[in-house]
This record gives C-alpha cells, structure tokens and sequence, in this order.
C-alpha cells in the first residue's frame, strides 16, 4: 500500500545492535592493550603453575593462560579450540607447549590482526561451512571458490591449490583462522601475473619437503596474518 511504512524484524535490529556491541568492546580492548608491553602481559596472565594451581609462575603461558589473554583482547569474545590451537601452534616455535615473552609479541600481532576481521571471517564461514563443522573442506572451499569467481566453477586443481597452501596447521581442513590466508591465496592465483601458480605446485611441494628434511621450517606464501 502506498502509506505503508516498512521496518526492520526486530531480531535483526537486536543482532544488530549486538554486533555493535561486541565491536565497541573489541576497539575498547585493543585500545587498552595496544601500550602494553609483552613483559606486561607474560606477568599478568602466567599465573597458573605447573601442578595447575594459581602462584606458580613457569615463564610462559599455557594454553588455559592464553585463552584468557586471547579472550581479554577479543573483548570477552572467548576464542574456539581451533583459534586457540592456531595461535599457539603456529607460534610455540620451540616446542614447549608455553608461550614465551619472545613469542609472546607475534601472538598479539596475530591475533589482534585476525579480531579487526572476526566478524566478516564468520559470516563467510558460516555462509560455506554446510555441515556446520566450523571448518571447510576441499568441497565446501569449492563452493567459496566459485562464488568468489563470480560464479564460474573452479577447477578441482586450483582448489586443491588453494586448499594446501591456506592449511598452514596441515589437519586437513580449513578453519576459521585460515579462512582469510584461503581467499588471499586466490586472489594471489587470478592475478595476472599468477595464472600458472597451480603448475608449480609440484616445484612447490619438493622444495618444501627438502626444507622439512634438512630441519627448516616452511611458511607459506597465502599466510597473511
């Protein structure tokens, strides 16, 4: 009718204003976080000793002493076992299952980095993830894939492509954390200068493999964050 006025569902209005919400908290945290020092933080949140009692200090933080880090940083926006699994992993480069101080400043990097973008990376996820695994495997990265190319199937070659170079954990799918490092890889690929960049995955992957026998640890290239 031509004096009918529409409006907004209330529950988008509230999930809305939600999302506002939770944003403000993040901007707030990162503010209050940005002056402080590694040293700082390592003292603060290492607080839980080896016999998993308070007091005990160990010089690093363990996974349950980052997850409160983590989550302070995000706002009170708990990170999942995946993003937790992620951040420690990738940055635990001695392998002693803590975070030391020196690894504690790419922590923050990493992680305040992906929280900018937390929002817009779960929206994707929850667009592609069909099975609600809150991962994406080859064939659902497929479906992302497609639709990033405007529609025009991708081929099972490039997916794959995509799919090894994005999966820095190498646990066979892609998580919520990897998901940006995904979409940046194909972009990378349709760039002009790129278009042969699936071909040279075989190259790849025996450099690679050379590099993991000899003791060198790889990185690859779509890993953005």
């Amino acid at each position: 009718d031509a004096g009918r006025t529409t409006s907004t569902p209330k529950a988008s209005q509230n999930a809305g204003a939600t999302r506002r919400q939770h944003a403000e908290k993040r901007t707030k945290a990162l503010a209050d976080f940005k002056h402080l020092s590694a040293e700082y933080l390592l003292n603060k949140y290492d607080v839980i000793g080896a016999n998993g009692k308070k007091g005990g200090r160990k010089d690093g933080l363990d996974r349950d002493e980052l997850t409160n880090l983590l989550t302070d940083l995000a706002g009170g926006d708990k990170p999942n076992k995946d993003e937790i699994d992620f951040v420690y992993d990738l940055n635990d480069t001695d392998g002693d299952q803590r975070i030391t101080k020196e690894e504690l400043r790419n922590v923050i990097k990493i992680w305040t980095t992906y929280v900018q973008e937390r929002e817009q990376v779960r929206e994707i996820m929850a667009q592609f993830d069909s099975d609600r695994s809150a991962n994406l495997d080859v064939n659902e990265l497929k479906v992302m894939l497609t639709k990033l190319n405007d529609g025009q199937e991708v081929e099972d070659e490039e997916v794959q492509w995509v799919f090894n170079e994005a999966d820095d954990s190498g646990d066979g799918k892609i998580n919520s954390m990897e998901l940006k490092a995904a979409i940046a890889c194909w972009y990378i690929h349709v760039a002009p200068d790129q278009e042969d960049k699936p071909k040279k995955k075989k190259k790849k992957e025996k450099e690679e493999k050379a590099g993991q026998e000899s003791g060198a640890s790889s990185s690859r290239s779509c890993l953005i964050l």
